[in-house]
């Protein structure tokens, strides 16, 4: 600790003290207190800070209410803005190793502390009641935060302001009780604990925490951070890097809410269990605009676990490059109900299933996501078993199973609903798209095309499974054996107003023809460029049942209301596309000024009558496959087109006049 000059009484630089608890004690609610760069020990044991102890594993720095603390000053300063934080001369450590001597090496996982059982508890400790609580008006500015080893699970607790503080939580950080400081530029490393190494928050403390560092603890809960019942923690701008926990590398929440805005998770790894970045249990986290990356759990959970009616909300996030036994990017269980939108789930790996998410005994939406670049045994993108979450308006594509279900696997009685999903370039040796097993999945106005298998099923493989597919598209899908669809043991599987390619040589190994299906190119605009988007001529353009999103229905789809591309999902009244995209044109066509015809009887037999207001210059036929079958220049405003010698089916027959043009669905008995 730095030596005294002056009166030591700490009205100014010339007269600093050395007793940083002394100065805390002394000051005042909305009172400053600038400490100079160096590494201060606490003094005074927490529930006795009128009296100096050197050297007790009870002492600790303890926060008072609305008490501003900065550090990282040179002692000429007159304010915080004139400070050069980035100056690594200018550091200023608040350390519990008392006879500095702690050695700590590795990281993650291969962390290792000696030298530290003399340390402190506690570096810090906030506590407050709700009737006199610790405020925002408390802070915590410029500080290296170390050397904190609470992770004696028998050392029981200290008895403050007749509240009980557990020596095992907290090495770094301790808030309870009402304790909300804003905690900034600040650094928490080299800590332990058994709940919380580098920092534990719980009974309603509610701390901002903003532009801070978060690396190398260790807990048996949360190596970084534990936020415990009621804890309300909120970080922005800061990063969890480098931590280790049996559960919880870098974050272990327990029936807490606590926030992450603009943060990273990175290299945070488990030393036997799950949540390499961030461990869930009946806990409700936020997860804004978070990068979850270069996570490893030894069990479950890669990038992040949620278990046991947790829910978490993760929202505009990457979940990437994470490893886990099982749920590479995210695992969820035991009635667990994750909201996730606008996330990316990539490149993450799982040694056996759900490479980007594993879901087990548990529900949640993932809704504009993109699950991309992962591999598994089983489930490269995801797998459900027991499971029933709502997949809607995402991306499912380049994922990778050693086994079955390139991009996902549904198992066990899962009944979850994909809607608005393109599912493209998956690969497995059964099931390239899908690998499904005593499961019920509900797809509609699903794109599953470009995926392969290098033996079985390039789209669709199904054991003992009944899946239904509604307003889909099933083509272009590569396997030695049923290159879109394989039905294994007693599978059936059920298709409505689908499109599946290979069907009009018979249902027999595909499944059960529930009507209005069609097999025929469904001219996707540029498939080889990853455009699956539909060409103007297109049978699947308006050829759905729009009644699948109507109230009433099973899964409700009524909260649906585009495609995948972000446009509306049922356009200008019309039926609905096919696939997951809708064209924007109630012709097909994009911009186009349209007639009013009439074209009837239809469905037609023979003859097909035409009427317009205006003179029409030509009516062109294309049969569902795009190909042209009529074309016949008018110059009226009636003609009658022979339908005689055409096969039954769907065709568009295509009207233009000198300005405008319209297209009309035909079906021809």
């Amino acid at each position: 600790m730095p030596e005294i000059a002056g009166t030591g009484d700490g009205s100014s630089w010339e007269n600093a003290a050395n007793d940083l608890q002394l100065m805390i004690n002394t000051a005042v609610a909305g009172d400053n207190i600038y400490v100079a760069a160096g590494t201060y020990l606490p003094n005074r044991k927490a529930n006795d800070l009128a009296t100096v102890v050197e050297n007790d594993k009870d002492n600790a720095f303890v926060l008072k209410e609305g008490v501003m603390l900065y550090g990282s000053f040179t002692g000429v300063e007159t304010s915080p803005s004139e400070r050069d934080m980035d100056n690594p001369a200018n550091i200023t450590i608040l350390s519990g190793d008392f006879n500095n001597d702690d050695v700590v090496t590795g990281t993650g996982a291969s962390l290792v502390f000696e030298n530290n059982t003399e340390n402190a508890y506690h570096v810090i400790i906030g506590l407050g009641t709700e009737e006199a609580p610790i405020t925002n008006a408390t802070i915590i500015d410029g500080f290296y935060i170390t050397g904190g080893n609470a992770s004696d699970p028998n050392a029981g607790s200290i008895t403050i302001n007749e509240i009980n503080v557990g020596r095992y939580v907290g090495g770094g950080i301790v808030l309870y009780n009402y304790a909300s400081p804003i905690i900034t530029n600040v650094s928490i490393y080299s800590n332990t604990a058994i709940y919380g190494g580098g920092m534990y928050c719980r009974n309603f403390s509610a701390p901002i925490i903003d532009l801070i560092l978060i690396s190398g603890n260790h807990a048996e809960s949360g190596g970084g951070i534990c936020s415990w019942t009621d804890g309300l923690p909120s970080f922005q701008y800061s990063t969890i890097s480098g931590n280790s926990a049996i559960a919880g590398g870098g974050v272990y929440n327990y029936q807490a809410t606590p926030i992450f805005t603009d943060c990273t998770l990175i290299q945070n790894a488990t030393t036997t269990g799950a949540g390499g970045g961030m461990y869930n249990y009946y806990a409700s986290p936020v997860i804004n605009n978070v990068l979850v990356t270069q996570n490893i759990a030894v069990t479950f959970g890669g990038g992040i676990c949620n278990w046991s009616h947790s829910e978490s909300i993760i929202n505009a996030s990457q979940i990437t490059l994470n490893n886990a036994d099982t749920g590479g990017g995210i695992y969820n269980d035991d009635l667990s109900a994750p909201i996730v939108d606008n996330t990316t789930i990539s490149s993450n790996t799982a040694t056996n299933n759900g490479g980007g998410i594993y879901s087990k005994n548990a529900t949640g939406t993932y809704t504009n996501f993109s699950i991309t670049d992962n591999m598994a045994s089983v489930g490269g993108g995801l797998l459900c078993f027991n499971a029933s979450p709502f997949f809607a308006n995402g991306t499912i594509s380049g994922n990778t199973a050693s086994a079955k279900g390139g991009g996902l696997g549904n198992y066990q009685e899962s009944a979850p609903a994909y809607t608005n999903c393109l599912i493209t370039q998956n690969t497995a040796p059964y099931g390239g798209g899908m690998y499904n097993a005593e499961s019920a999945p509900v797809f509609t106005n699903l794109t599953l095309s470009g995926n392969i298998a290098f033996e079985n099923a390039g789209g669709i493989a199904n054991y003992d499974a009944f899946p239904i597919f509604r307003n889909s598209i099933i083509y272009g899908n590569l396997s030695l054996v049923a290159p879109n669809v394989y039905n294994y043991n007693t599978s059936e599987s059920y298709f409505y107003y689908c499109l599946v390619q290979g069907s009009s040589l018979g249902w027999i190994g595909y499944g059960i023809d529930g009507g209005n299906n069609m097999d025929a190119d469904p001219l996707f605009t540029d498939a080889s460029n990853d455009d699956y988007t539909l060409q103007p001529q297109s049978p699947a353009f308006n050829t759905g049942n729009n009644a699948y999103f109507g109230e009433g229905q099973e899964p409700d789809l009524t909260a649906v209301t585009l495609d995948l591309a972000g446009n509306e999902r049922i356009y200008n009244n019309t039926n609905i596309d096919l696939g997951a995209y809708e064209t924007q044109a109630t012709s097909g066509l994009a911009n186009f000024n349209s007639i009013t015809v009439q074209c009837y009887p239809n469905p037609v037999t023979n003859a097909l009558t035409i009427k317009s207001a205006d003179i029409i210059e030509n009516a062109i036929v294309y049969n569902a496959i795009g190909q042209e079958v009529i074309h016949k220049k008018v110059n009226n405003s009636t003609t009658i087109l022979d339908f005689s010698e055409l096969k039954s089916g769907i065709y568009f027959v295509h009207i233009t006049t000198l300005t405008k043009q319209q297209t009309v669905k035909v079906i021809k008995e």
